[in-house]
């Protein structure tokens, strides 16, 4: 029986006259029933056990609100168990497939593919959800924006192995907030911005890893140095 029929099922037995009380069991037992076998779908019954709850709430006294109220509690928390876990799954199913593709691809260059440095972009995501990507042992992330990524690396610290990349373009008023935080920036995409870097770089002692972003269609809106001249504008940002 579908999780939707159940949920009907519930509703039915109250409409026939049976005791209101058993009937916010009984649907509460179908929605147990519903997410442990039928996963998403479960919902549907959740719905029905949370209504069938509350109208014994409603009926029967702080008793019934007592065994409400739990058992709610152990729905929430076997949902959020159960959909963490799928995550998970889903994530290490998705890693599993990329490193396929990149192993693949530096076979057909002739290159090892332990040479090939997955960085994982982690742009819009909260430092809640870069603890997942720690527990599978991808320690090279990347960020777009220099102010998105700098609370994220004061909250995860210096963890072992643990890496930033900047791949986003870098305007030259923020080349004083790179400091020593990136790796690696992959998107250098003047001379202004270099030379600032440079200068920084001999500040504070130590020397920046940057990659030139080369603007190859030669369109005059495209940021980038220019294939054709070998160098980079120097307009302002």
């Amino acid at each position: 029986m579908a999780s939707r029929e159940l949920a009907v099922a519930a509703a039915a037995g109250t409409a026939q006259g049976e005791d209101w009380l058993r009937a916010a069991r009984r649907a509460r037992l179908l929605s147990w029933i519903s997410l442990a076998w039928m996963g998403a779908e479960g919902a549907i019954a959740v719905t029905a056990g949370v209504l069938a709850g509350s109208i014994a709430l409603i009926g029967f006294g702080i008793d019934s609100a007592i065994e409400g109220f739990a058992s709610l509690v152990i729905v929430w928390r076997f949902t959020g168990r159960r959909l963490a876990s799928e995550a998970a799954e889903q994530r290490a199913q998705r890693l599993v497939a990329v490193q396929g593709r990149i192993a693949a691809a530096a076979e057909r260059a002739g290159r090892d593919p332990s040479e090939v440095q997955l960085v994982v972009v982690t742009k819009g995501h909260p430092v809640s959800r870069l603890q997942a990507l720690l527990e599978s042992d991808q320690r090279r992330l990347g960020e777009n924006r220099v102010e998105e990524a700098l609370p994220k690396i004061d909250a995860l610290g210096e963890l072992p192995g643990l890496t930033w990349h900047l791949v986003g373009p870098l305007q030259s008023r923020k080349v004083p907030l790179v400091g020593d935080r990136f790796e690696l920036l992959h998107a250098v995409d003047r001379l202004k911005v270099a030379r600032l870097l440079d200068a920084r770089s001999a500040e504070i002692g130590r020397r920046q890893a940057i990659l030139l972003e080369w603007n190859v269609s030669g369109e005059p809106t495209k940021a980038g140095w220019r294939v054709e001249e070998g160098q980079a504008g120097e307009g302002e940002e």
